[in-house]
């Protein structure tokens, strides 16, 4: 079975920096990328790799793109990859307040040549089977075109951060990269990084802030315990549930968090531990 890959260059990288962020934030990571193909032919039970194509809009104007353009070049040094570039278009808007025009960048061009791509390649059956690496909405149109065509499309993501429910919907399947990380990724070191679990105090602080962020969006009512260990969303905590229940209890261990009962509701809540909400007894989940 043949396999390609298709890389949405702006929203892969997107994810996988939110995943370092939510892993730790003084660890710098790189991607392995003939491993993480491997991985993904492997995942989809493919037998032939025809390719990956990493498609991204770039500035010769920006100084910054040096170094863009450094890890471009190295991509396609590996085996069986391809960079698409095109263009970033420069455009302005009017301030009427300051009477200035102010510019910005658009990555106009990059899904339509991606969707373009994907259909021709698909309509000559130089593929069986496709993996998009993206998440965003757009694409749900070609991902449904593409599986009438006869062939099959997953979906792979950084977990479910930016995964559009209707591409997930329209996809054979969803592959999570986190997975195979401890197969494609490694540290500035040179070393790979494991499946161990990560140590719950380098986390502590960042769970702290992410409680105090959700009580201020909840000023006027309170955090329910079970929707900020499952459900609330915070670029710094991690999303896992088990981690998360993990960090609540070394928090209520050590005084820092209060589990209660809201009023009138009866409903179990979670708070920060200040000077004017501290109760005699704190009350700690299955004690």
């Amino acid at each position: 079975m043949k396999v390609m890959l298709f890389f949405d260059g702006k929203n892969f990288y997107k994810g996988f920096l939110h995943f370092v962020q939510q892993r730790s934030r003084n660890e710098h990571f790189f991607i392995h990328f003939t491993r993480l193909a491997e991985w993904l032919v492997q995942q989809v039970g493919g037998t032939s790799f025809r390719g990956a194509y990493y498609y991204t809009a770039t500035d010769p104007q920006d100084p910054e793109q040096r170094g863009v353009e450094n890890f471009l070049k190295s991509l396609e040094l590996e085996p069986g990859f391809f960079v698409i570039r095109l263009e970033k278009r420069t455009r302005s808007l009017f301030c009427p307040e300051c009477n200035a025009h102010i510019p910005y960048t658009q990555e106009k061009g990059v899904d339509t040549r991606m969707v373009a791509d994907m259909l021709q390649l698909a309509a000559v059956h130089a593929y069986d089977t496709l993996v998009l690496m993206s998440g965003d909405a757009d694409f749900t149109p070609a991902v449904e075109a593409i599986h009438r065509l006869g062939k099959v499309v997953y979906i792979a993501t950084w977990g479910e951060h930016g995964l559009s429910p209707q591409l997930r919907s329209a996809a054979f399947s969803h592959l999570d990269l986190i997975k195979g990380t401890e197969l494609f990724l490694r540290s500035e070191e040179g070393t790979f990084i494991s499946r161990e679990e990560p140590d719950p105090e380098r986390y502590l602080p960042t769970f702290l802030e992410a409680l105090e962020r959700a009580e201020n969006h909840f000023q006027h009512g309170y955090v329910g315990l079970s929707f900020f260990l499952n459900r609330w969303k915070d670029p710094w905590l991690p999303e896992d549930p088990q981690l998360r229940r993990l960090l609540l209890e070394r928090a209520v261990e050590r005084g820092l968090v209060e589990i209660y009962d809201a009023p009138e509701t009866g409903d179990r809540a979670v708070r920060r531990v200040t000077q004017e909400n501290r109760t005699p007894d704190l009350k700690e989940e299955g004690r």
